[in-house]
């Protein structure tokens, strides 16, 4: 970690110089913020006594740090802002630690870095697609549709078959014995009835024929009678 010190108080000097010394970081001092000369630095400790005025924002942007710490001699010399406060007097011991707290802190992504990240890759715009990848995705496309088509066929099989077997299964109609009987029994009946009226006619037509052959008594008288009166005519 590299160290800007703008500072004229030569104890905070000595103090800030062996506290980066133990902790093994660098420091640069220098008594304006503009005569800061190599820039690449991490973190900026000012003196209140060489603050001027200057804001926060404005050192960071001029010496291009990430954290600013303020060294100060009492509250109303405290300028809201900074990154990190340190008390006059302090012991080496205090400025150690606070300079291993902003390693830490500055070895640790901030939140608006991982944003920065974040949106960086969903933004990243996606590379051309290979022509061998576009042809396999395509030769693909068609194959994925059938595959799709076939479950529905396979639905409507199914769907038929089960309405098969919930409709009541016909029995196939054989002819019962005992019906077949009577209905025979029935059509010989009407046959007989058909033919009884004939042989009736037919035994009364030879009854006709023998009563046409004999002559009755009457028939008799008559043709003596006839013979009677022709005989006398003669």
């Amino acid at each position: 970690m590299r160290i800007l010190l703008i500072n004229q108080n030569p104890i905070v000097s000595k103090l800030a110089g062996l506290s980066a010394q133990k902790s093994g970081y660098e420091i640069v001092e220098e008594v304006a913020v503009d005569e800061a000369e190599g820039g690449g630095f991490d973190v900026l400790f000012i003196d209140d006594a060489r603050l001027e005025g200057t804001a926060p924002e404005e050192l960071k942007r001029k010496t291009g740090v990430r954290k600013t710490c303020l060294i100060y001699a009492d509250e109303e010399n405290r300028v809201e802002g900074f990154d990190y406060y340190i008390k006059k007097p302090f012991l080496p011991t205090e400025m150690v630690d606070l300079m291993n707290e902003i390693e830490d802190d500055l070895s640790m992504p901030s939140m608006e870095e991982e944003e920065s990240v974040e949106e960086a890759v969903e933004t990243e715009p996606e590379g051309p697609m290979e022509e061998g990848t576009m042809g396999e995705e395509s030769a693909s496309e068609p194959a994925s549709e059938e595959e799709k088509e076939e479950p529905s066929e396979e639905e409507d099989f199914d769907a038929l078959l089960q309405e098969l077997e919930e409709s009541p299964a016909e029995e196939p109609t054989e002819p019962q014995p005992e019906a077949a009987e009577e209905d025979l029994d029935a059509l010989m009946a009407s046959l007989e009835e058909e033919e009884t009226p004939e042989e009736g006619e037919a035994e009364e037509a030879p009854a006709e024929e023998e009563s046409g052959g004999e002559m009755t008594g009457e028939e008799e008288l008559d043709l003596d009678a006839l013979l009677e009166e022709v005989e006398n005519v003669e």
